[in-house]
């Protein structure tokens, strides 16, 4: 039975306050927690691009393209709801316009001033002012010739030379996270230089957002450009509510270790109060890698660091649907879907809209779209694919070469004077075209190789809600996992997709209608409104059980500290694993450090100290390491077998017990040792163990959750057992020996007039829970003030102690200094006496 089981519903009350799906929360029923009522939000850019004027030192601005969803929920909530708003993001590469109009603005060198970012701010604002949220521009300013120029010279670069600040993100990281490994040595070569260049980016980020913190703001980071930037602010503001929102795959632990980085990532992303994922799946690879790489404890929707846990979960993101509805129900698209049904009557039209990168799969598309035409010559001339590429961040001119050439070969092989198969537009067209495409197209292809949610699916379904065109969703995006009725493709089996497409070409208007129904009611569900609000409503969860008395407080040092000064007899009952040693990998890494070594010397030789080490070890590994400690009590096994103090006699008190038992237990053991990979057997004189902390974490959890079920049912019931879960380990032994049974007959053995004033307990994992419980079962004879019963880890964790310590090396630390204390007492009482 699970000894906390009791605090479950009290944890869950705890950390579910608000509900995750209700309506948005006003900021002033958060205003006990501390909210400030302002949301600060990171984005890789501002929501407009910017150019400069030579000559005039004019500032142009024109809309951005992209993250639509982002920009969207910042408007929404700062004009629509009591919330506040500010947005952190970079200027983006500026070109200048040059005099020379036969010059391209691309080529030259943008040189910007201080006067100029002065300009800026006042001319953003102007062609900005019906907008309530505030911009916080990011200027990453370079100037690498700066002897040559003015001091007031802040940037002096040209624009391909701005756009190294995304490198390393754009060519290390977005293919990792897309399941790509880079193709050339060209990341190897400049790795180091890119990095230098993406922390620097962070860095400057960090700065805007702490000058414009105010107590009490949520921040919002997100994009794989700000990885490093949870952490960085997370260093000048602790107590900061900072939450990450990937918007793109998360790839498994065997891809994602391969990140060059992956350990300052990480530890990055994990200086957060949240991390949300689009899917389910994404959220497991995370909370996996976390475990895998770095050997972080964790659940099923949270790892453990810091001494906190950080919530891990998917929070579907998805439209401003309202908006959507407006833009493509106008007078002016309505026009043009009437041009586009007089160019293509009696044709089915299917579009695709894709960004000029391979995960995007438009070659693929094209290859597939070339099959139909092969397979079912019936369609010629009958169906045309109307495919947009929009431009990325850098330029992939062997892509564009390679899918020209399939568009070529296609429109050869199958077009005529008067048919063309595809129709092509390269880059961005504008939104009254796009609209109507969206509304006109029969269907919609999408082919990635990996995406997360595509916002062109859901726009599309929006767009559909009177028409009943039917999306082709690959099954690798994360959108598949939110629209469940339409047909998935695999983007690699050409064959199967052109069936695919012949299939819906060739649909019932029901079953068109049926799948538009189911699709346009997850989309209208899971909107950007309900996006933002679950994510305010976590981070109010996460703040309500940060503050929640139900937290175990951090052990007060200073005031323990002063209690042992005062105190006449002092008693310490330490565990050791976990608890003086940090829990590693191989058990027999855990041997003591020589400073631990060092201060048990110390506080056993002080005569009104007692002390001692309750540990799962056996006799053996006591003995080696600590045998030598004159004062120091030992108890092996969880208490089967005990040395006194000043003694060097070992008394076994399992002697008279039945340990028949044993020899089932090894057999059930060396079962899941063999499907196991990494586990292993320890066989102790009164208890068996099976360690799987070399295992793979998952299979070991998994076969451990077996292994404890199979021996439940074949030896619990017929001998008198118990089984402990530890970390990364489940222990047999007899239910009679326990450490809750030494601390007791510790603490019976005593007198009243020697019974301690000062107690120190701590323990790690649910074997400690047993000392604690007796500890205050014997309330009535102790000074409840001055006894510490201390867990080490997380102020999360369900235990029945009064007091945590973060870390095994705090504890260390903490025993050091009551150590220096008493070497000190002990000198000054020498120099007393000489």
């Amino acid at each position: 039975m699970n000894p906390h089981a009791s605090k479950s519903p009290t944890n869950f009350k705890r950390e579910n306050v608000y509900e995750l799906s209700g309506d948005l929360l006003d900021p002033q029923e958060l205003k006990s927690l501390g909210v400030s009522g302002c949301i600060t939000y990171v984005l890789r850019h501002l929501p407009f691009k910017s150019t400069i004027h030579e000559k005039t030192r004019e500032w142009e601005f024109t809309s951005r393209r992209g993250a639509a969803t982002m920009y969207s929920s910042m408007n929404w909530l700062a004009n629509s709801t009591y919330w506040k708003t500010k947005l952190v993001g970079w200027t983006g590469a500026i070109p200048i316009i040059p005099d020379d109009s036969s010059k391209e603005s691309g080529e030259s060198v943008t040189e910007i001033t201080k006067k100029d970012v002065k300009n800026f701010e006042i001319a953003y604002k102007e062609w900005n002012s019906d907008k309530r949220t505030e911009y916080i521009p990011v200027w990453l300013t370079s100037c690498p010739h700066k002897e040559k120029h003015d001091e007031e010279v802040i940037l002096c670069e040209d624009r391909s030379s701005q756009s190294r600040w995304l490198a390393y993100a754009e060519n290390v990281i977005r293919p990792l996270i897309h399941y790509k490994y880079w193709p050339s040595t060209e990341v190897d070569e400049n790795e180091e230089r890119w990095w230098n260049d993406y922390v620097t980016m962070n860095e400057v980020f960090a700065e805007k957002i702490c000058e414009s913190y105010t107590p009490g703001d949520l921040i919002f980071v997100q994009d794989y450009s700000l990885f490093l930037v949870p952490k960085l602010v997370r260093e000048k503001i602790p107590d900061a509510v900072i939450a990450f929102y990937h918007h793109h795959p998360f790839p498994s632990s065997e891809i994602a270790r391969c990140f060059p980085r992956r350990n300052a990532i990480l530890h990055a992303l994990l200086e957060c109060d949240f991390v949300g994922f689009e899917d389910y799946s994404y959220a497991r690879h995370f909370i996996s890698c976390c475990t895998r790489v770095l050997g972080f404890e964790s659940g099923h929707d949270w790892v453990s660091y810091n001494s906190k846990r950080v919530i891990v979960r998917p929070l579907t993101v998805g439209i401003d649907v309202p908006r959507v509805i407006r833009s493509s129900g106008s007078a002016a698209v309505s026009t043009k879907i009437d041009e586009l049904s007089s160019k293509y009557a009696g044709m089915k039209v299917i579009l695709g809209r894709d960004r000029l990168d391979e995960i995007f799969g438009v070659p693929q598309k094209i290859i597939s779209f070339q099959r139909l035409l092969r397979q079912y010559p019936e369609w010629r001339g009958k169906v045309v694919l109307i495919q947009i590429t929009i431009s990325s961040a850098f330029r992939h001119p062997k892509l564009s070469s390679h899918i020209h050439r399939l568009i070529d070969q296609t429109n050869s092989l199958y077009g005529s004077e008067n048919y063309k198969p595809i129709i092509y537009y390269q880059d961005q067209i504008d939104a009254i075209d796009y609209f109507a495409l969206l509304a006109f197209a029969d269907s919609l292809f999408i082919n990635s190789i990996r995406e997360g949610i595509s916002n062109i699916a859901l726009e599309y379904v929006v767009c559909q809600r009177d028409r009943w065109g039917v999306v082709m969703l690959s099954e690798f995006t994360g959108t598949s996992a939110m629209l469940h009725d339409v047909p998935l493709i695999n983007p690699w089996d050409h064959n199967e997709t052109a069936d695919i497409i012949d299939q819906v070409l060739s649909m019932s208007l029901e079953k068109r209608k049926s799948i538009q129904h189911e699709s346009y009611k997850q989309v209208t569900t899971y909107t950007m409104q309900s996006w933002t609000s679950s994510l305010i409503r976590t981070l109010a969860n996460k703040l309500a059980a940060s503050k929640s008395g139900d937290l175990t407080p951090v052990l007060d040092y200073g005031h323990a500290t002063s209690l042992y000064k005062e105190a006449s007899r002092r008693l310490f009952m330490l565990d050791y694993d976990g608890t003086l040693t940090p829990i590693v990998r191989d058990p027999n890494a855990a041997v003591p450090s020589e400073k631990l070594l060092d201060s048990l010397r110390k506080l056993s030789a002080d005569e009104r100290n007692e002390v001692w080490i309750i540990s799962g070890r056996d006799q053996k590994f006591l003995r080696q390491y600590m045998n030598d400690i004159n004062g120091l009590g030992l108890s092996a096994e969880h208490g089967s077998f005990v040395r006194q103090p000043h003694s060097d006699k070992w008394t076994n008190l399992a002697e008279l017990l039945d340990l028949s038992w044993k020899k089932d237990v090894k057999q059930i053991f060396q079962y899941f040792t063999d499907r196991t990979q990494g586990s292993s057997i320890e066989e102790k004189r009164c208890g068996m163990t099976w360690h799987y902390r070399k295992a793979d974490p998952e299979n070991g959890s998994f076969q451990a959750i077996e292994c404890e079920t199979l021996i439940e049912e074949m030896v619990c019931s017929r001998f008198d057992v118990e089984i402990m879960r530890g970390k990364a380990n489940i222990e047999v032994r007899p239910s009679s020996i326990n450490k809750g049974g030494i601390v007791k007959q510790i603490l019976s053995s005593k007198s009243d007039e020697s019974t301690p004033s000062f107690i120190f307990c701590a323990g790690d994992d649910r074997t400690d829970e047993d000392m604690f419980r007796s500890l205050n079962k014997k309330s009535n004879r102790i000074n409840k003030n001055s006894s510490f019963a201390v867990t080490v880890g997380s102020p999360h964790k369900l235990t029945v102690a009064d007091w945590c310590i973060p870390e095994a090396e705090n504890v260390v630390d903490f025993l050091a200094d009551l150590a220096d204390l008493t070497d000190a007492t002990e000198l000054a009482k020498l120099a007393a006496a000489t």
